[in-house]
C-alpha cells in the first residue's frame, strides 16, 4: 500500500568519468580532505556522517593524491569538497502531499538538484 509513497530516481543522464581518465600530476602530494554535505545550504550532519567515508574512498581511490587524511598533511594542501542538495521547484511539498493523501494512487515526481563545490589549497594557500 505503501509503494506509492516514496521511490528512488537517480538521473541518468550524468557521466561518469573513470578514474583511469583522470589528469594526474607527475609527483603526487599528499591532501587534507574537508567534506560537508548541505541541505539548501544549511549544514547536514546526518548526511555528511553517512557520505564522508564514501567521499574519502572516492577521492583516494581517484589516484591523484599520494594521501588522503582527514588530518592536516605536511605542505598544508586541503581540499574541500561541498555537497549542496537544493530544491528545483518550490511545489515540493505539495505534491508529496497529494501523493499521500491519495495513498499514492496519484503518484507525482519532485527533483533534486545538488550543487557540487570542490576547492583545492596548494601549499603556499593559493587556491586553484
Amino acid at each position: 500500500m505503501l509503494t506509492g509513497c516514496a521511490t528512488m530516481y537517480v538521473d541518468g543522464t550524468t557521466k561518469e568519468i573513470k578514474a583511469s581518465e583522470y589528469k594526474v600530476q607527475q609527483e603526487k602530494q599528499a591532501v587534507m580532505l574537508v567534506f560537508e554535505f548541505q541541505t539548501k545550504g544549511v549544514a547536514n550532519a546526518q548526511a555528511t556522517k553517512y557520505l564522508k567515508d564514501k567521499i574519502v574512498d572516492q577521492v583516494k581511490n581517484s589516484g591523484i593524491f599520494s594521501e588522503v587524511s582527514l588530518n592536516p598533511v605536511a605542505g598544508n594542501r586541503v581540499l574541500s569538497i561541498t555537497l549542496n542538495n537544493v530544491p528545483l521547484s518550490d511545489d515540493a511539498f505539495s505534491k508529496g502531499f497529494v501523493t499521500g493523501l491519495t495513498f499514492g494512487l496519484a503518484g507525482s515526481s519532485v527533483s533534486d538538484g545538488y550543487v557540487c563545490t570542490a576547492r583545492y589549497l596548494g601549499g603556499d594557500q593559493q587556491q586553484l
